[in-house]
């Protein structure tokens, strides 16, 4: 009878068979988990603070403007916007024989190729500074926008279209910070390809016609004059003060440059960034003269171009920074008013999160070497209570458990090390201080979370 049960029963069986066995198994588990150490780490890596400061700056510099000798109705440039030029040589031709209108068509080609790759460059991040870009990008969309809207109203409409490009920069800045596209590297080359295409084209149809443009000078040449070459230069800096700067500033471009000139050379490689500000803004930050400074430029895709502080003008409606440089980086927008972000202080230091600092007490004596020299043996007290339950008030000692393969290894810390505190964490110096007692290597795994941490526990 029994046995027929069983056999009717037996799928039944050998279901709750196998699910108490799971249970089993499930219990434990659960009990090696209990009875495991549960340790978390972070890698004491090595961080770089930065304070940054914004200001809008104004670009000086030795520039001669060159102009087109006869009239034509296209200039075909024979040298790359940026490029070096040696004195007398040819950079542009002025075409009057291509009169078949398919110049035209190339040249305005050309010119679009030019302003989109322009606008990308421009939107090109060094995503190493976004995270102190993101609120300025965020300011000048609202700003520009604000602007546009106003001009609108007010039926500024030329006005309110020249503020398209740089809005473009703004929205695809903004796109690369939040990780919604990527650079933008790709299509600048095959936009580049392209033109450069178009321009052989162009130069192979002009070589033998028209009239050649040649340089004065030796420098860098670039094809687009702004209109202000006559009066922001560097022989301006030498007598700059506040009320000549104002007066710079207010001066309109120059349309002679703008409708005659074929291109410019910036013949001397010494150039400089003027800013006007208030030493009140400035705070507890102080720019001293000689001092050399890196100076992000978000126009030039977050470029970081070093700076020495020439001189500080005082002047009592105000301050000028001016900034002088030698470094002329590739592909850099040297636009006249630009925003920049200077970097007042950069410190760099093991990063140590605050919550894994403990204090422990020590206990000094010391011990005679092979040599019978005296050496210093500390040692760390993971239980300060003496036996009759009073509290052993030794010396303390600040520092953190760090895990090096199995074991617990205690790591001392030093207050005179510290050099920055943010966010949670405590950074310490990398080069230590002099007579520093901090142990503390970087890139060790620094225990964040863990029970009964003692100096050489093995953690199974």
């Amino acid at each position: 009878m029994l046995i027929d049960i069983l056999k009717e029963n037996k799928n039944k069986i050998l279901i709750a068979g196998a699910n108490i066995l799971c249970l089993c198994a499930l219990i434990y588990i659960f009990a090696l988990m209990i009875q495991s150490e549960h340790i978390e780490t972070e890698r004491a890596e090595l961080e770089v603070r930065r304070d940054i400061i914004n200001f809008t700056a104004y670009l000086f510099r030795n520039e001669e403007v060159i102009y087109a000798g006869a009239s034509g109705i296209e200039t075909v440039y024979l040298v790359e916007n940026g490029e070096k030029v040696a004195k007398s040589q040819a950079v542009a031709r002025i075409n009057q024989n291509m009169r078949d209108g398919s110049a035209d068509l190339v040249r305005a080609e050309i010119e679009n190729l030019e302003k989109k790759i322009d606008i990308l460059k421009k939107s090109n991040i060094n995503l190493e500074y976004a995270a102190a870009n993101i609120a300025q990008v965020n300011k000048d969309s609202n700003d520009l926008y604000t602007e546009t809207l106003k001009n609108i109203e007010y039926n500024r409409i030329r006005e309110a279209g020249r503020n398209r490009g740089e809005m473009l920069i703004l929205l695809n800045k903004r796109q690369l910070i939040t990780g919604d596209a990527e650079n933008y590297n790709e299509i600048i080359n095959l936009y580049t390809e392209r033109k450069r295409e178009l321009e052989n084209s162009a130069v192979s149809a002009a070589f033998d016609y028209g009239t050649v443009i040649e340089t004065g000078r030796s420098g860098v040449f670039y094809r687009k004059p702004d209109g202000h070459e006559d009066y922001f230069t560097g022989e301006a800096v030498k007598t700059l003060d506040l009320e000549k700067f104002e007066e710079l500033i207010r001066r309109e471009r120059s349309d002679d440059i703008i409708n005659r000139a074929v291109g410019k050379v910036a013949y001397d490689y010494n150039w400089f960034f003027v800013c006007r500000t208030d030493e009140r803004e400035l705070g507890d930050v102080s720019f001293k003269e000689g001092e050399v400074y890196d100076i992000i430029c978000p126009y030039s895709s977050n470029r970081v171009v070093p700076f020495a502080l020439r001189s500080r003008i005082r002047h009592s409606d105000g301050l000028l920074l001016i900034f002088e440089t030698a470094i002329c980086p590739d592909d850099f927008n040297f636009l006249r008013r630009q925003t920049v972000q200077i970097v007042s202080q950069e410190v760099r230091g093991i990063k140590v999160p605050d919550n894994a600092i403990v204090v422990r007490q020590i206990t000094r004596t010391w011990e005679e070497d092979e040599n019978g020299e005296k050496q210093e043996i500390i040692q760390i007290i993971e239980n300060p209570e003496m036996p009759d339950g009073e509290v052993n008030m030794g010396e303390t000692v600040k520092g953190v458990y760090i895990l090096s393969g199995s074991e617990v290894i205690f790591r001392r810390l030093d207050d005179r090390d510290i050099i920055a505190q943010f966010d949670g964490y405590v950074l310490y110096k990398e080069q230590r201080a002099e007579g520093s007692t901090t142990t503390l290597q970087a890139f060790e795994d620094i225990i964040t979370a863990g029970k009964n941490l003692y100096n050489g526990k093995i953690i199974s």
